[in-house]
C-alpha cells in the first residue's frame, strides 16, 4: 500500500505546475496581430497601387498615410507615376480574378521602369484580416482590433 502511495507521489512531483494556456483563437489572433504589424511596418516608405477610389478611401480611414495611386489608366502609365514618386511599391489588388490579373500586369510594368513590387504585403492583409476587397479593409482592421481587444 505504501509502495502505490509512493509512486503516485513521485508521479505527482515529476509534473510540471499548471500554466495558464492560451486557446486556440486567442493564438490565432496574436499570430495575425503579428502578421499585421509586419505588413503594416512594410507600407513604410512605400507607394500603394490600388484599384479604385473605394480602396483608396477605405486606406485612408484606416489611417494609412502612405502616397496611392490609383489604377485609372493603363499599367506603364501606372508605373510612370509611381517611379516619379517612390522606388517601391506595394500593389494592393482585390481578391478576385480581375484583381488577380491587374496584380500581374502591375507588377510587370513596375519592375519594367526599375521600381520594385512588393505582392506579398498583400497576402498578409488577406491572411491577417480576411480582406478579399480593399474597399473593405477599415472594417476588416476594425473589427479585428474589437475582437483583439476581448
Amino acid at each position: 500500500m505504501n509502495r502505490k502511495l509512493g509512486k503516485g507521489l513521485r508521479k505527482l512531483r515529476r509534473t510540471k505546475p499548471a500554466r495558464h494556456r492560451q486557446s486556440r483563437e486567442e493564438e490565432s489572433i496574436h499570430r495575425k496581430q503579428k502578421k499585421l504589424e509586419r505588413a503594416l511596418q512594410s507600407l513604410e516608405g512605400k507607394v500603394l497601387v490600388v484599384e479604385g477610389k473605394n480602396d483608396l478611401g477605405s486606406l485612408r480611414k484606416a489611417g494609412v498615410s502612405q502616397e496611392i495611386v490609383l489604377m485609372n489608366q493603363s499599367a506603364g502609365k501606372v508605373a510612370d507615376r509611381v517611379k516619379r514618386i517612390g522606388s517601391e511599391a506595394v500593389v494592393l489588388t482585390d481578391f478576385d480574378r480581375r484583381g488577380e490579373e491587374r496584380l500581374l500586369q502591375m507588377k510587370e510594368a513596375l519592375e519594367a521602369v526599375g521600381v520594385g513590387a512588393d505582392c506579398e504585403t498583400r497576402k498578409a492583409f488577406r491572411e491577417a484580416l480576411g480582406v478579399k476587397f480593399f474597399e473593405d479593409f477599415h472594417r476588416k482592421l476594425e473589427e479585428f482590433r474589437q475582437r483583439s481587444e476581448r
